[in-house]
């Protein structure tokens, strides 16, 4: 049985709905992130599975299997999903280099600091050595849950995005906005978020720059 599948079975012996078992996270998942999960079109993160565990009432290791190979799977699976950095993997350096910029959520947006005045540094991971532009921010929101969860550190190459990459979008206020890229045409860039799934229609016009997301930490 899949965690999905044990999820779904849980929340209809609880009587719940997948609105009301998202309302019991602190995330506020929504019924459409619960339904993939259920579905196994993709499954909760590490966060949203302990909190999921405590409103079903039941153990993480019960959701994953009963199984401690089965846990490990699944932390391996994640991690090399989400490009969780090891420690290794950060440029043996004694300084810190790469800008961090601060953020705070305004209407649903990114608020950032602009790189000219940034006033925090992080360590860069080695696949940024030598990138010029690259920079680090945090996550904030639970717009891109489960891929994604507030108060990471997303880490960004100023590179063209493929479809399906997950990028940052940065329009010229200084507002920015984390999505997964989908297409582009001379006028739009199309996007989605993960919470709620949702389709993105951004104006070319107003963007002034993309970057995709190659690593996160916590």
């Amino acid at each position: 049985m899949s965690i999905g599948q044990r999820i779904k079975q849980r929340r209809k012996e609880l009587n719940l709905t997948q609105t009301q078992l998202g309302e019991l996270l602190p995330n506020k998942v929504s019924a459409v992130a619960i339904s993939g999960w259920e579905k196994s079109e993709f499954e909760p993160s590490r966060i949203n599975l302990n909190e999921t565990a405590k409103a079903l009432k039941v153990s993480v290791a019960w959701l994953l299997g009963d199984s401690l190979e089965s846990f490990n799977t699944q932390i391996r699976k994640w991690e090399k999903e989400r490009k969780i950095i090891p420690n290794q993997q950060f440029i043996d350096s004694p300084e810190k280099d790469l800008p961090l910029l601060s953020t705070q959520m305004e209407q649903g947006l990114l608020k950032m600091v602009d790189k000219r005045e940034v006033s925090e540094y992080t360590y860069r991971p080695t696949n940024l050595n030598g990138v010029e532009n690259a920079f680090a921010v945090y996550m904030q929101g639970n717009t891109m849950s489960p891929r994604y969860m507030e108060g990471e550190v997303l880490y960004c190459h100023p590179k063209p995005p493929k479809p399906n990459d997950y990028v940052v979008i940065k329009f010229k206020d200084n507002k920015a906005q984390v999505v997964q890229f989908l297409s582009k045409d001379e006028k739009n860039i199309y996007a989605q978020s993960l919470n709620p799934l949702d389709n993105i229609t951004l104006k070319s016009e107003n963007i002034a720059e993309i970057s995709v997301i190659v690593a996160t930490s916590i």
